[in-house]
């Protein structure tokens, strides 16, 4: 068995390689990418392959039969070689079939490299071949499969990176190609090569890309400024409303009243009654348009009121029918879409836009402590064009909730969860 390495800067040459020395019947034991230096101008990343070519399967013919009618053919040339068993020879003719000048060509399908179906009367020898060939097929496969394609190659080492980085950050690919475009129109080759720089870029376009609605204020003409959180069961309104509500309360000096229409919820209503008891905000318990629209009337004279609403599942019609006549008799001032970031991608495309009866106009995204992929931050804003109002981080009342901001934003998506 002869086995030798073969350096090359791309696997096409290292297999042109393996071809020109070892003859088109030598097997790939293995191949893998050798990461060149980390400055570009020193050197690339080059290929290594590993073949073997068997060299007891193949003998010098014995001298040809008259009867059988089996010519010689010349010594030099590397067909003058002939397998000892008939099966081998049946099974490298069938693989070796379709000889190629060019290795690896577009399209190339890996069942070109699969085994042939073993004759009659098969012996260990073809085992070992096929185990051979199985291994020279996975190698090929995990090889390729992890190179970037021809269009990733163009783009750079930095925009590769970048690339990369907001796809493990589940940033929708649509998104992607926008915030690489733009990159790309502002910077030349030289700039995309460098991965720092394309950070800062890919910082920038994200945070451009990003609206904000900021801190709520209370309006100071004679009526409560009134605030509405509406959205699925389990994401975090009535947490979210207490944070905020603490907030203004504790912090901003406001009067801050409660009015809570979640009676699906035994839960929800005790949760929201302690609450206030305990941050002496007063309450109301609603069962109904009506009601909502008494309770609403006596906190007239309050700064702001919190509005918490049921938990309604996008996908149940007469939910979503009770909820949109709920929001008609609030004439909310504001309406916060609640959405949990751990929520499942096409789940918040649905629920965004079967909440949009509802008439909500930012959104306030929960649950960042649970998860380490932030991209659907970027997705929700650009996909409903509503901006993000705030960004909670736990279950610390009230210190787990922030106004969001562009830049913090940005940093987490594309700068590995570090705002």
């Amino acid at each position: 068995m002869k086995i030798k390495k073969f350096k090359a800067q791309t696997v096409k040459e290292a297999l042109l390689l393996v071809k020109a020395e070892l003859g088109p019947n030598a097997v790939i034991l293995n191949s893998r990418r050798l990461k060149g230096p980390l400055l570009p101008a020193f050197g690339k990343d080059s290929y290594e392959v590993t073949a073997a070519l068997d060299e007891s399967a193949y003998a010098m013919p014995e001298q040809a039969c008259a009867d059988e009618g089996v010519a010689t053919r010349p010594a030099k040339s590397v067909q003058a070689y002939a397998p000892r068993k008939v099966e081998t020879a049946v099974a490298i003719a069938e693989l070796d079939r379709e000889k190629k000048e060019k290795v690896l060509p577009s399209g190339l399908s890996f069942e070109h490299f699969a085994p042939p179906a073993p004759p009659a009367n098969t012996d260990g020898n073809f085992s070992v071949l096929r185990q051979d060939i199985d291994t020279m097929r996975g190698a090929l496969t995990s090889l390729v499969t992890s190179l970037p394609d021809a269009a990733d190659q163009r783009l750079g080492k930095g925009l590769r990176a970048i690339k990369k980085e907001l796809e493990e950050s589940e940033v929708h690919a649509a998104h992607i190609d926008e915030i690489i475009t733009a990159i790309r129109q502002r910077s030349s080759d030289e700039d995309t090569g460098s991965i720092s720089r394309m950070f800062r870029e890919a910082q920038v376009m994200i945070e451009k890309g990003i609206t904000v609605s900021g801190y709520s204020a209370a309006q100071k003409k004679g009526r409560a400024l009134k605030i509405a959180m509406i959205g699925p069961t389990g994401v975090g309104k009535t947490t979210s409303i207490a944070k905020l509500a603490s907030h203004f309360k504790l912090k901003e000096k406001l009067n801050i009243a409660l009015v809570a229409a979640d009676n699906y919820r035994i839960a929800a209503i005790e949760q929201i009654q302690t609450f206030a008891a305990i941050a002496s905000i007063p309450v109301e318990i609603v069962f109904n348009e009506e009601e909502m629209e008494r309770a609403l009337k006596k906190f007239s004279g309050f700064d702001m009121i919190f509005i918490d609403t049921a938990g309604r599942s996008q996908r149940n019609a007469e939910h979503m029918s009770d909820l949109k006549r709920m929001m008609a008799a609030i004439h909310a001032d504001e309406v916060h879409l609640v959405l949990s970031i751990t929520t499942k991608q096409s789940d918040l495309r649905e629920i965004t836009r079967r909440y949009a009866d509802a008439s909500y106009d930012r959104i306030l995204c929960t649950k960042l402590d649970e998860t380490e992929r932030f991209g659907p931050l970027y997705n929700l804003c650009r996909d409903t064009g509503m901006p993000l109002s705030y960004i909670s981080t736990g279950q610390n009342v009230p210190d787990d909730i922030a106004a969001a901001t562009s830049h913090a934003l940005a940093r987490l998506i594309i700068g590995g969860g570090d705002a």
